[in-house]
């Protein structure tokens, strides 16, 4: 056996996810040191594949006419990561491979890699020989670690092993095609009977979490859990498992690691000048972590519009602060208060229940005493959606859970909310939308139709030439930037009136696409027509909106189908609906057993459109249904849809304003 790139790559490619692609992997990987590396495209699959079975090397790059530096020449270079590897950093690497490489693997199969890999260094005899031919100086080097020490070991962190073997694989000349003969041996009869005699185990977690471990500085003596090193790695580990990957309105189907389209909105607050000028002045920050907000209060609201990205600030905020344990030392709990009502017993006991949803056998009595300490950050996600019967409860609740833990940070969003005078310690900081180059950065990361990368550019220049100024409420707004990208597709404009637009992002969501067809109309479960799955839809939209529902399980769904007037729903089943709903049409996802709009504004939209269709006597109750919600009318955009879907002058709307 040798170890090279593609035997090590080879190995990696049995143990991936079966939807992600052989240059994507490879891409990935190599790109943790070059940037620019051009293997994940997929007109290079042919290089790849050459590579994986060690019949090719990886491309040597291009240096300066000086030889001091690298430069790329276009067309000339696939990848420069044999030049630039023997000066990368190895944190760094081990950084990148957490972030990127780690989330393409099968979960199953993570073990066994590690078991392959373990298996070929220690029928590699190159790298036992310390003389010119030999490679054991390069391992220890690169790897970190001696090869003996290596296999000896009882447990492996993931991306420092697999960060280590990659960056000795590109950076010691190794050449990749001694590895011919053993890559022929690499196979899924090979993986999967790799046996684990001496009961190794892999620790999946970040390069920052396996510092505190080896550091020995994961409990803190200022601030320190009362519970042991093992409990809470296994807490932490399992939460940024969980986190670290999304699905989108985009990646509905395969989650994809958080921060590989995230971009980071800035937030401004205001504060108090003393003195015969302005009382406030206005302060900024940008590429927010909990220490920055940390400085501003220990008790924050962070408020903005629908699909502004209040819930992925507060994912952002959850994964650095993980991430940054060894410097923040705090433990980081992720609230979403969707759930929350009276039943919920006590704020403890329900924000408790989060932490206990993943294992590690935390007690109540750790989690006070880390409560006691100072050492938690409790990241309360979505206060506008806990319901009107329920909020004064859970004001009460916070306001007792404050004071009893006052040493804690909080963090809570929502949308903008009628008075916060209730939450008398909690200063308010707001979600500022996207600047152009914000914008910008979030198409340029999103994966979108990579068969025809054509569109994605035009409308690129189309946002920075004009569509940033003339359609600003849609591009200042990640949520209704991407649905724009989506309409832009399918029609080549954007349209201005935010009705029309939620009406062609119907239409475009309706489509799907094949490389060698084009886009077409979806099939649907149902055998609905698109009219006809929009009326159905609009019913639910309205009925759920009604009950301040936004989230519900199965049967509830099964309960409020079964209520519909709709005429079309004749043979259709809430089954068959739903799973249109979720995989035909990407209006909701489900998580955790309950089921989610992919965003509210969606289900405001479809409530408008039904109620614009309706007579005298249902238009007549409007006037006190949105008069008794004036709460969150701020945030709201169903009344203002409203308006618009109605007849502008003379109509319904001016019977209910």
């Amino acid at each position: 056996m040798r170890l090279c790139f593609g035997t090590f790559a080879r190995v990696l490619q049995l143990c991936k996810l079966d939807v992600i692609t052989d240059p994507r992997l490879v891409g990935t990987m190599t790109r943790t040191i070059d940037p620019q590396c051009q293997y994940i495209m997929s007109g290079n699959a042919t290089s790849v594949h050459r590579l994986l079975n060690c019949t090719g090397n990886l491309s040597p790059g291009n240096i300066t006419e000086g030889g001091v530096g690298v430069i790329r020449r276009p067309g000339k270079s696939i990848s420069n990561v044999l030049l630039m590897a023997p000066r990368a950093n190895r944190d760094d690497l081990i950084r990148k491979f957490g972030e990127d490489v780690i989330s393409l693997l099968n979960e199953d199969k993570k073990l066994q890699a590690v078991l392959a890999l373990l298996d070929i260094i220690e029928k590699d005899t190159v790298l036992d020989d310390d003389s010119s031919e030999g490679k054991k100086m390069s391992f220890e080097k690169y790897v970190g670690t001696t090869k003996n020490a290596l296999l000896s070991q009882s447990a492996y962190v993931l991306s420092d092993l697999l960060a280590g073997i990659f960056l000795y694989t590109v950076a010691a000349g190794v050449v990749n095609t001694v590895g011919r003969e053993a890559v022929q041996t690499i196979t899924p009869e090979y993986i999967g009977g790799i046996e684990n005699p001496r009961g190794i185990t892999v620790i999946d977690c970040s390069p920052q979490l396996e510092q505190i471990v080896q550091s020995g500085t994961m409990v803190a003596a200022t601030a320190s859990p009362a519970f042991g090193q093992e409990t809470f790695l296994t807490y932490l580990t399992n939460v940024r498992n969980k986190y670290s990957t999304i699905k989108t309105l985009l990646y509905n189907e395969q989650p994809r690691p958080f921060y590989d389209f995230y971009v980071c909105n800035n937030i401004t607050w205001r504060t108090r000048i003393e003195g015969d000028g302005p009382p406030f002045k206005r302060e900024f920050v940008s590429d927010a972590n909990i220490k920055k907000l940390a400085e501003i209060s220990h008790f924050i609201f962070i408020t903005g519009a629908g699909g502004l990205g209040k819930s992925m600030m507060m994912r952002h905020l959850l994964l650095n602060a993980i991430d940054n344990y060894k410097d923040f030392k705090l433990v980081p709990v992720f609230i979403p208060l969707k759930e929350f009502d009276d039943a919920s017993s006590k704020l403890f006991d329900y924000i408790f229940s989060k932490i206990d949803d993943f294992g590690g056998g935390i007690t109540k009595t750790d989690f006070e005493n880390i409560l006691t300490s100072g050492s938690c950050l409790l990241l309360l996600d979505g206060l506008d959606e806990i319901g009107m019967n329920n909020i004064e409860y859970f004001e009460r609740e916070l306001d007792s859970f404050t004071d009893k833990y006052p040493n804690c940070i909080y963090v809570i969003s929502s949308r903008p909310y009628q008075s916060f005078v209730s939450f008398e310690r909690f200063s308010v900081l707001r979600l500022l939308p996207f600047n152009l180059e914000q914008a910008v950065r979030l198409i340029d990361n999103l994966d979108f139709r990579p068969d025809d990368p054509s569109i994605k550019e035009k409308f690129r220049e189309e946002l920075r030439a004009r569509l940033y100024r003339t359609h600003r409420d849609f591009t200042e707004n990640p949520l209704l930037l991407t649905i724009m990208l989506l309409t832009f597709e399918m029609f080549a404009e954007v349209p201005s009136q935010m009705h029309i637009f939620y009406r062609e992002a119907f239409n475009a969501l309706s489509r799907t696409h094949d490389a060698s067809k084009g886009a077409y109309k979806r099939e649907l479960k149902t055998k609905l027509s698109v009219d006809a799955f929009a009326d159905v839809f609009a019913e639910i939209c309205f009925r759920t909106y009604w009950d301040e529902k936004f989230e519900f399980s199965m049967p509830e769904f099964e309960a409020y189908f079964k209520k519909l007037t709709n005429p079309y729903v004749g043979p259709v089943t809430a089954d068959d609906f739903m799973y249109d709903l979720c995989f035909s049409m990407c209006l909701m996802y489900q998580e955790s057993g309950k089921y989610y709009f992919t965003h509210r504004s969606f289900q405001e939209y479809f409530s408008a459109v039904f109620l614009s269709k309706q007579k005298d006597t249902v238009i007549s109750k409007l006037g006190d249904f949105f008069e008794k919600r004036d709460r969150r009318m701020r945030g709201d955009q169903t009344f203002l849809l409203i308006r618009k879907l109605m007849a502008p002058e003379g109509g319904l709307f001016y019977r209910i304003k």
